[in-house]
């Protein structure tokens, strides 16, 4: 199972370092040159991005004054910029022994210690006072990278460097080197963090830097989804807006609480894709609010108010359009209303907010809009929503998904019937719930004449031994029809 050869360095290496001294010697395109193996693509432009934002290389692939200087110090490209943006002597030392650090194998010894830097420092700090007597520290290695940040020191001496108003913290210098992986604590949690490229982030369990609100990370593994954390340092916010304010980004939000069922706007300040801070936004744009609630009834997070009476028009509609079988009436499908939805809603929700307002909608008018005069006229008559029955009294149909519409009524209401009644022009009978006088399904049938012919003699000889008040004739067909107790007398 193993390789025929090791895979070559340039191809799995950080090519920032190597893109940086192509641009010192005035080469742009890597492509231009002769390589055993070829850079990856994808490298290189990873590469020039950070070149770009740490102002060494200008948007052409150019060097800049800033990419000479970094160029002549002996670190990686990210620690030159720290070392150059540091300032005078009152934080230049500190960012030097970090560069040291970075560079060389961790100074601790053994496992199980936090990733924060400063304990390296501290480490570091002790050992220059107390020499090899400081336990769990390796000396050699402190040795090193105490010479290292002379010799660092050393080099920056012969260049100028601008004064610095304040000190630096560790977390603070480390930004100005990883300024893309500047991180922020996520909601409710104490150690994942997202970094301003949107990737995530893990600290280890019961690290001292859990819970800290940003962090600049030195070093992670290359995980794609939620990489751990070797090292890093807390940054301040303060420091964080300093350094790095003009990387902010400042935009209105407006979108639909889930938990709070209704459209909330907040003002967001971000780096990249890491949000830095926020704050309600008062009087969000009315077009923003329509478009988050239009949004979230299209993602189903806010439900429409479906009444009886709606459901019922929109089956109404359905059978019509079924049995016409014409592209006459409008799409009342599911899919079809909710893909249209910012087209027949959008009118009606000025000044909505929240659930409430959504619940207040009278969908069954709505969406009744949505047909003209001469349909809304047919779909009365050829599918009403009431059926006058033999009584007098006018009884809803319940439209079903499938089938034929019901028609719950009491028996005595239809005395003198002869025949199952009919919409949509005779050409469907209604499914009769025939009731007791205590509401309850007694027969259901399509067939009328059938029933009085045959079931009708059955059922009355129960019914009539437990309501003996009510009215049971013989002759169905030829007795008057009551909704009440018994018919009026004439």
């Amino acid at each position: 199972g193993l390789q025929p050869f090791d895979r070559p360095e340039i191809l799995q290496a950080d090519l920032t370092a190597l893109i940086l001294e192509l641009a010192l010697w005035g080469v742009v395109d890597p492509g231009s040159l002769h390589w055993l193996d070829p850079p990856d693509d994808a490298a290189v432009q990873q590469a020039r991005r950070l070149l770009t934002d740490l102002q060494a290389i200008d948007n052409n692939g150019h060097i800049t004054s800033r990419g000479k200087a970094m160029a002549e110090l002996p670190v990686q490209p990210r620690l030159a910029h720290m070392l150059l943006q540091a300032g005078d002597e009152q934080n230049q030392p500190h960012a030097c022994t970090i560069a040291a650090l970075i560079s060389e194998p961790d100074i601790l010894r053994g496992d199980g210690h936090s990733v924060d830097l400063d304990d390296r420092l501290h480490a570091l700090s002790r050992f220059q006072k107390h020499g090899a007597r400081v336990a769990g520290i390796d000396v050699r290695r402190c040795q090193r990278v105490l010479r290292i940040s002379r010799q660092l020191q050393d080099l920056l001496h012969r260049q100028p460097a601008p004064p610095s108003p304040v000190i630096l913290s560790p977390g603070a210098l480390l930004s100005l080197a990883y300024p893309d992986r500047i991180a922020g604590l996520r909601p409710d949690t104490t150690h994942s963090y997202k970094l301003v490229s949107g990737r995530g982030a893990m600290l280890p369990r019961h690290d001292r830097l859990q819970a800290t609100p940003f962090l600049t990370i030195a070093a992670m593994d290359g995980r794609r989804a939620e990489g751990r954390i070797y090292l890093a340092a807390a940054l301040k916010k303060e420091e964080l807006q300093s350094l790095h304010g003009h990387r902010f980004i400042r935009e209105e939000r407006v979108f639909f609480d889930v938990e709070a069922k209704a459209v909330r706007g907040e003002v967001i300040t971000r780096i990249n894709k890491l949000a830095i801070a926020g704050k309600p936004l008062a009087g969000p744009d009315p077009l923003l609010v329509r478009k988050a609630l239009l949004a979230a009834i299209g993602k189903k997070q806010l439900p429409l108010p479906w009444s009886r009476k709606a459901t019922n028009l929109v089956r109404r509609i359905r059978l019509l359009a079924s049995l016409n079988n014409q592209p006459t009436w409008p799409d009342f499908s599911e899919a079809a209303l909710l893909a249209t939805v910012e087209e027949w809603l959008t009118p009606y929700l000025d000044g909505i907010k929240n659930i409430s307002g959504i619940q207040a909608l009278n969908l069954e008018q709505i969406l009744l809009h949505r047909l003209d005069w001469s349909q809304q006229k047919r779909l009365e008559q050829e599918a009403p929503t009431h059926l006058r029955v033999p009584s007098c009294s006018k009884v809803p149909l319940q439209y079903q998904e499938d089938g034929p519409p019901i028609l719950a009524v009491r028996l005595q209401e239809m005395f003198g019937l002869p025949d199952t009644p009919t919409i949509c022009r005779g050409r469907i009978r209604v499914l009769l719930h025939l009731l007791s006088p205590a509401q309850r399904p007694v027969q259901i049938t399509d067939d009328l004449k059938g029933f009085w012919e045959s079931s009708y003699h059955e059922v009355k000889k129960e019914l009539k031994g437990r309501y003996p008040k009510h009215f049971w004739p013989d002759d169905p067909l030829n007795a008057l029809p009551t909704s009440r107790v018994k018919p009026r007398k004439k």
